[in-house]
């Protein structure tokens, strides 16, 4: 499944035009050191306070005999899924002309070329609700496969669709003199790092460039997930509006929402148990009250949503709709409620530079390379 529908333009644009006309100047003015950029991105990483459900749905044709025969929802396959696509995020990041300069966790990455025109590149894309992206199953195609995966409590994520913020000069700068050859003047500019040496623009990205990006949000920021602007459904019983201003909206930049228009990249799959995953398709029988809930869930949306899954399991008719779906749709689907989803997160920037240097010891003694992380 790829949500490409909202592609921030503009930005990219943006990016794009200032990188072409500035890649090749001089730096202006003063450079942050890699602690201080990392302190300035952390106030935009969040924890959830809750576990929260994430849906992937995908057309099992063609793929593994697995997604198109009777399928248990606890098939272990349904995480090995997770897990492949859950890892391409940061694998995006390695160099693909010099693989000595990555670190081992880089590992294969012909599999890369896979959604690489994806707006974030090769990743494991979700909505947060089970209806907004069932046409990525195939249109009414019996072929179907859904996956269900429930995040953790305490998950790192960072919200752009909140906070696609400019970034300071300073902090530019600072990529720049990692020789990023496009302008990173913008959080959703750094998240697009990859996206963009996969994509080759403005020619190959320099091992410079990302692995010092890659070190930011997977080393230092820890970034563990992120959301981003996209569509999703408007359910009877939800409540879609702004939260109630209150502490946890001032913790937060007083922002209020709504939280509902987002869909979210899995980037660490290591979090997440396996009992926490569930693959369903049209042949699957078991977990019958969860198959339920996702049918009544097609039904809340209304507008005729539920005709296009009246006929997603021959066990389940319109009769057996929950009553209760609302609960359920509240206690697992972020935006649902009146509620902010997470907290700021903590993270503890006083040995970044001691971390850069072992890091860069390390990746000297795995691959014999003298990289200079800095960029320098």
């Amino acid at each position: 499944m790829r949500l490409t529908k909202f592609v921030t333009l503009a930005g990219l644009m943006l990016s794009l035009s200032t990188a072409f006309a500035q890649t090749s100047a001089s730096i202006q003015g003063r450079v942050a050191n890699e602690a201080e950029v990392v302190q300035y991105l952390a106030k935009y990483m969040y924890e959830l306070k809750k576990p929260y459900m994430i849906f992937h749905w995908f057309n099992g044709s063609g793929r593994n005999s697995v997604w198109t025969n009777p399928l248990a929802s606890n098939n272990p396959s349904g995480y090995d899924h997770l897990e492949n696509l859950g890892n391409r995020y940061y694998q995006s990041f390695c160099s693909i002309s010099n693989p000595s300069a990555n670190p081992k966790d880089c590992g294969d990455l012909t599999d890369l070329k896979y959604g690489k025109g994806n707006m974030y590149g090769p990743a494991l894309y979700n909505s947060i609700d089970p209806v907004a992206t069932y046409s990525y199953g195939g249109y009414g195609s019996s072929t179907w496969v859904l996956m269900q995966t429930q995040l953790p409590r305490g998950y790192r994520v960072m919200d752009i669709a909140k906070d696609s913020q400019y970034l300071p000069q300073e902090i530019s700068n600072f990529f720049m003199q990692a020789k990023c050859p496009l302008m990173i003047n913008s959080i959703d500019a750094l998240i697009k790092v990859g996206y963009y040496n996969y994509n080759n623009y403005n020619g190959a990205t320099p091992d410079s460039c990302l692995m010092t990006a890659r070190r930011i949000l997977k080393d230092h920021l820890k970034m563990d997930g992120f959301f981003y602007p996209y569509s999703a459904s408007r359910f009877q019983g939800c409540n879609t509006q702004k939260v109630p201003n209150s502490a946890e909206t001032a913790a937060i930049g007083n922002y209020q929402g709504p939280f509902g228009m987002r869909a979210f990249i899995l980037t660490n799959p290591a979090k997440i148990s396996r009992t926490d995953v569930k693959v369903y398709n049209k042949q699957t029988t078991d977990s019958r009250a969860e198959r339920i809930l996702i049918y009544s869930a097609f039904d809340a949306v209304g507008l005729g949503y539920s005709q296009y899954f009246s006929q997603a399991w021959t066990d389940i008719t319109s009769a057996d709709k929950d009553p209760n779906v609302s609960t359920w749709l509240k206690d697992n689907v972020i935006g649902c409620n009146t509620d902010v989803p997470y907290v700021p997160a903590t993270t503890d920037v006083s040995n970044i530079q001691e971390e850069i240097k072992k890091t860069e010891k390390k990746t000297r003694d795995n691959n014999n390379t003298g990289f200079n992380g800095n960029g320098g």
